[in-house]
């Protein structure tokens, strides 16, 4: 046991360091998302800060007293690096590989852009209008919008202000024109968790849906070996109660045949007669026993064929009713009532006799000095009542289950092994029927067998 409790502690650290992992991993690459969204959401400003501006200087030229004129400079574009260089010049450290030609001339577009933007800027400075915050949100969502991201909320404001609104778990971005140049304004978004969630469903699918898988399957384990423990510790007793039992009868008949040997010349009627019965009756015990056993082993013969017959149930059942009255030490009643007398069935005569027998067995077990069973049998099916101790509702589910014992039901007068009701539900299932219980604790007990 202490193996299997090292081997459990093993298996469950490595789901958790697994675990562990694989959230370290997601979050990674939350954070890869998240810087990519980051440099998309920034270019996204280049082109509304562009729009923005050529709003600005439509406004400002509709003034009837405009004299606004605006050159821009096509001979010098910003490099990677924000500085000024030649349109057509590569940048300082280029090596003239270019890898693919598509991303080289949209990184020169986008160089001319943001040019376009500065020359814009430098020029139209000193416009006393002010910019259009409101517009700029507008603008800067559906450019968002645009390339795939659905932000619930966006903001831009001036750097050198206090947001009005909590920002908190929004992404923050810095906008300017040239990299070591002053911050012309903030913009914030709220995370597009849709685009988000579409990027990392099948990561994050997947990985949930082998944690589920790996999590049934240790609980199942868990449960399956426990539940084995619990009938291995069952089995050892009612191996060693068994055991004992055997021993019991054996030695009872072997001293009682021995006094009739040594003792017969004395010819006591009354002594021998007391002595065979004693024999008799450790005998039929010592057959009790041997027929539980083999009803023990009876579920291991998954392939037992019934051998069915017509049987008429009211001469079969009383049959069986007299020979438990004379095998009982105490008075037993039972009744039998069939609907209709002369009804019949199919069912395997040895089989059904002996889930009959046990059942009124456990009536006879179980019950005061007086005891009553009734039996009604119709074509729907059987009945068998009992007036007994009852069964607590807590013990209902489990009395069928191998070597179950009710505790309530451990008198010390009363001996069993918890197979009997395990091998009457055993056969009933092999026949195609259906066994379920009622019972009162203090009241009695009532066993349904419905045919099918």
């Amino acid at each position: 046991m202490k193996h299997f409790r090292r081997v459990i502690i093993v298996v469950l650290s490595v789901i958790v360091l697994l675990f562990a992992g694989n959230i370290f991993y997601l979050c990674r690459l939350y954070g890869s998302i998240k810087t990519q969204y980051m440099v998309m959401a920034r270019e996204c400003l280049v082109q509304v800060d562009f729009i923005e501006i050529l709003s600005r200087l439509k406004r400002e030229s509709n003034y009837p007293d405009s004299n606004l004129k605006v050159n821009i400079d096509i001979t010098h574009r910003i490099s990677e690096s924000g500085n000024m260089i030649p349109a057509y010049e590569r940048e300082s450290g280029y090596t003239g590989k270019v890898e693919n030609r598509d991303d080289r001339l949209l990184g020169l577009f986008e160089s001319f852009h943001t040019t376009l933007a500065y020359n814009l800027r430098e020029q139209t400075k000193d416009l006393d209008s002010r910019t259009d915050y409101a517009f700029l949100d507008s603008i800067f969502k559906a450019e968002l919008n645009n390339i795939g991201l659905y932000p619930k909320r966006v903001a831009v404001v001036p750097e050198d202000s206090v947001p009005a609104f909590s920002t908190r778990g929004m992404w923050r971005i810095d906008y300017s024109i040239l990299r070591d140049s002053p911050i012309i304004y903030t913009a914030y978004m709220s995370p597009p968790l849709g685009s988000i969630l579409r990027q990392t469903a099948g990561v994050v699918v997947t990985t949930s849906l082998i944690i589920m898988a790996l999590a049934f399957a240790f609980i199942y384990l868990i449960r399956m070996v426990m539940r084995l423990r619990t009938i291995e510790e069952m089995k050892d007793d009612f191996t060693n109660n068994m055991t004992h039992e055997l021993k019991t009868p054996i030695a009872a008949s072997y001293s009682a045949v021995d006094t009739l040997l040594n003792c017969g010349k004395h010819n006591d009627p009354a002594k021998r007669e007391r002595y065979l019965r004693l024999a008799l009756e450790q005998l039929s015990r010592l057959s009790e026993l041997v027929e539980s056993i083999l009803s023990m082993s009876m579920e291991r013969r998954k392939t037992i064929v019934l051998n069915n017959e017509k049987i008429t149930v009211k001469p079969f059942v009383d049959e069986l009713a007299s020979i438990c009255r004379l095998r009982a030490s105490k008075r037993v009643d039972v009744e039998v009532t069939v609907d209709p007398f002369d009804m019949e069935i199919e069912s395997d005569p040895t089989h059904f006799a002996n889930v009959i027998n046990n059942l009124m067995d456990n009536a006879v077990k179980y019950s005061g000095d007086e005891v009553g069973i009734k039996i009604r049998i119709d074509k729907n099916g059987m009945e068998v009542e009992d007036n007994g101790i009852g069964i607590p509702s807590k013990s209902i589910p489990l009395i069928f289950n191998k070597f179950y014992r009710v505790p309530s039901g451990n008198r010390q007068d009363v001996r069993g092994y918890g197979i009997g009701l395990y091998y009457v539900r055993f056969i009933l299932a092999k026949m195609g029927w259906d066994i379920s219980v009622k019972s009162t604790v203090g009241k009695g007990s009532i066993f349904r067998i419905d045919f099918k």
